[in-house]
């Protein structure tokens, strides 16, 4: 009843479908292990968060801010100095609760550092900074955040989709870059910035608005997965009812 199944033609048909199965569950099995990989880096984010927070001193001993930046990342820090609102920039692009707008990014002065603090959030239609609605107190301020890396434009293919900057001095940026804001101001920006998640004294205006704590989610590997899995599975179901019909009609 199946030796049809033995002809060239089918034999061509059984190797196009095995290795059709094959590739695609090698997609699944590619996204499944992708899951995996986003779940232990999440996993070491979170835990670094959770650390209590250092001086920029100790982490610059500990790391060494020149050579070894990758671990620093997401790590607390609590530091003293006072911003400098004059040289701050914005960040476009950003939204709060559905809302366009920017982001906040202030230089802030150590005795020993200067970083960029990405202090909060506001609306589009405050496009020119300094903005006064969003002034940082004045005189010395503690301020606790997190560390994260400096932002780089996409190279490769994504250049081509990935929002750009002008040259020259900017008030209004696509990236938290520090190369490029360092071009811009007189100081000696470290290369990575803060986020800000406390600050004493406390805000007296009504903006920025505070950052809203990012999420770690694991994307979407496991749907991804899924769907690899269930082409695999129709196509199967697929060919084998195929089969069973050309075997009846015989």
């Amino acid at each position: 009843m199946f030796k049809f199944l033995l002809k060239p033609n089918w034999l061509a048909a059984h190797i196009l479908v095995i290795t059709l199965a094959l590739s695609l569950s090698s997609l699944g099995l590619w996204q499944l292990n992708r899951l995996k990989q986003t779940k232990i880096y999440n996993q070491k984010v979170l835990t670094k968060m959770t650390l209590a927070p250092k001086s920029l001193a100790e982490l610059d001993k500990e790391y060494d801010f020149r050579s070894n930046l990758t671990d620093l990342y997401y790590l607390p820090v609590r530091l003293k100095g006072h911003f400098d609102p004059k040289n701050e920039i914005l960040l476009r692009g950003r939204s709060y609760s559905g809302q366009a707008g920017y982001s906040i990014l202030t230089p802030f002065i150590t005795n020993n550092y200067t970083i960029m603090v990405e202090r909060g959030w506001v609306p589009i239609k405050y496009n020119n900074p300094p903005i006064k609605e969003a002034m940082p107190p004045e005189g010395e301020i503690e301020i606790l955040g997190k560390i994260y890396p400096s932002q780089q434009i996409p190279s490769g293919w994504l250049a081509n989709f990935a929002p750009k900057d002008p040259t020259g001095k900017l008030k209004i940026m696509a990236y938290a870059n520090m190369q490029r804001i360092s071009e811009q101001t007189d100081y000696d920006l470290l290369d990575f910035y803060i986020k800000l998640d406390q600050q004493i004294p406390e805000q007296t205006k009504d903006l920025p608005l505070a950052l809203i704590p990012e999420k770690l989610d694991n994307d979407n590997h496991l749907s991804y997965a899924l769907q690899w899995f269930s082409f695999v599975l129709i196509g199967l179901v697929g060919y084998a009812l195929i089969i069973r019909k050309r075997a009846l009609e015989r």
